[in-house]
């Protein structure tokens, strides 16, 4: 597999082999997504991606999870325990414990991804929100308007008549 095989080799030779073409791979007209575990962005370029690089970061929502819990996930380099390479950390708490979380686990293991990962622990957040439904907009009754006409007047009329 490209995952056993990326921990063998350097990175850099790792992304010169996926780079073109693997399963993960959705080209579009302009740009090259990815779909691969552990791409905090789901863009196919070298520093984002979770197969070529050592140490990766990612984050999803927690499969049967309630209350909006995000499972942040870690592979680090235990070369010879692939049983532990990668950890898990559940964030069930509220957002702002969450951001914290994220920033103190990823200052050691990548932090140039913080700013993605908080990015992208905001729109799982945001995600799992319940939708609440639009109110409706009630239209108090007003007086109904009625335009008078003003009455003609005539040259007739405005002048005053004597007899």
């Amino acid at each position: 597999s490209i995952t056993g095989m990326s921990r063998q080799i350097s990175p850099q030779v790792a992304w010169s082999i996926i780079k073109n073409q693997n399963r993960f791979l959705v080209k579009q007209k302009t740009e090259a997504f990815s779909s691969e575990p552990n791409n905090l962005t789901n863009l196919h370029r070298f520093a984002y991606s979770g197969l070529a690089k050592k140490q990766t970061v990612g984050l999803a929502p927690e499969k049967g999870g309630k209350n909006g819990a995000v499972v942040l996930t870690v592979r680090r380099r235990f070369l010879r325990r692939p049983a532990r390479d990668y950890e898990s950390y559940p964030l069930r708490k509220d957002f702002r414990r969450q951001a914290s979380s994220v920033r103190r686990i990823l200052k050691n293991v990548r932090p140039d991804l913080t700013r993605v990962a908080l990015a992208r622990l905001t729109k799982i957040n945001r995600s799992l929100k319940p939708v609440r439904p639009l109110k409706k907009k009630v239209h108090t009754s007003k007086k109904k308007r009625t335009f008078h006409r003003k009455k003609a007047t005539t040259k007739a009329a405005e002048a005053p008549t004597t007899a």
